[in-house]
């Protein structure tokens, strides 16, 4: 099955509005290992069962965590933007009939760096249904 932050960069490249402020290339899953600006990253916080089933089917919540690294402020708050629009409150399928049953802003924040640079910080919740032959039941 596809990790949903492999979704989430698969699903960045397919919008075109979020991939001509940032193009994919620039956006990374897991620790971030470009050297120059701009760039994100997409990782995970933490996942957790919310339900099981007696089918077996489970409720996952995920917590993603989208960091930009950005020298303008406009141009980063304009990405995060965008990130938005195309991601929060969404729901959309995974592979292996899994589901994203919601995925929405949990936090967000900014910050400049003692070098000038920006740090533009999102934290998604993900409710994710599994049915049992994905959950390993």
């Amino acid at each position: 099955m596809m990790e949903i932050e492999q979704l989430l960069h698969q699903r960045w490249n397919d919008a075109a509005a979020l991939e001509a402020l940032l193009p994919s290339r620039r956006v990374t899953t897991g620790r971030s290992l470009l050297n120059t600006l701009p760039r994100a990253a997409i990782g995970r916080r933490s996942r957790s069962v919310v339900c099981r089933t007696n089918l077996g089917e489970v409720i996952e919540q995920i917590v993603l965590e989208v960091r930009l690294e950005h020298e303008e402020f406009d141009r980063g708050a304009a990405i995060v933007g965008e990130f938005l629009r195309v991601f929060d409150r969404k729901r959309f399928p995974l592979s292996g009939g899994a589901k994203v049953l919601q995925l929405r802003r949990a936090e967000d924040d900014c910050r400049q760096r003692d070098d000038g640079v920006w740090q533009f910080r999102v934290a998604m919740v993900a409710r994710v249904w599994l049915p049992a032959e994905a959950a390993g039941e």
